[in-house]
């Protein structure tokens, strides 16, 4: 048989882990559809709250266009591309965050695998101004790829991919090519 659903609206508030909290869910216009063992929601309209995670901070986000499917405890998901904004660190801030076509696989395990293209406006880390970057993103729940990434800072480009281990026996590896920067700007940095 199928089973549909529609709900007008759905709103958590404060969500609290260990490293991270957002001020609040609402979720607009929510569609479910099942039949047999899968099960599409689709979802207009997610108004996120602030996010401050890891010492990373936004401001509220919208997310459009959210469409999940849910199979066997597997939950597969994209949504339109999203426009974080300012994202504020503990030293210094990056402008103008876009993730575009985002999207995300939860295994019933509790892994994941989650992937977009990512671009930053610019920004200030410490006392250096960071021009535009971006990259393809891929997170998974033992690294975090940079695929062709380009990042221009200190009057210079770095282009190449990194990855990067999140657990003890993972490798981390970073292959990059610097252009035209400014050594006595990185010396200024460091010291």
């Amino acid at each position: 048989g199928v089973t549909t659903a529609t709900i007008a609206s759905a709103k958590a508030g404060k969500i609290q882990s260990k490293d991270a909290t957002i001020e609040g869910v609402t979720a607009k216009n929510i569609a479910a559809n099942s039949r047999g063992d899968v099960t599409n929601v689709t979802v207009q309209e997610v108004q996120v709250g602030a996010i401050n995670a890891s010492g990373a901070q936004t401001g509220s986000i919208n997310i459009a266009g959210v469409r999940l499917a849910i199979r066997n405890g597997r939950v597969q998901g994209t949504t339109n591309d999203i426009n974080a904004g300012t994202v504020k660190l503990e030293n210094g801030q990056v402008e103008n965050v876009k993730l575009a076509r985002p999207s995300f696989t939860l295994e019933p395990s509790g892994s994941y695998r989650a992937s977009a293209d990512l671009s930053l406006g610019g920004g200030v880390l410490g006392e250096m101004r960071l021009g535009p970057a971006r990259a393809g993103g891929v997170a998974s729940s033992d690294r975090i790829e940079l695929k062709d990434f380009v990042a221009e800072a200190l009057d210079g480009r770095a282009s190449g991919t990194a990855t990067i281990a999140l657990t003890k026996t993972g490798t981390s590896r970073v292959s990059t090519d610097f252009n035209n920067f400014d050594l006595a700007a990185i010396l200024t940095v460091l010291s």
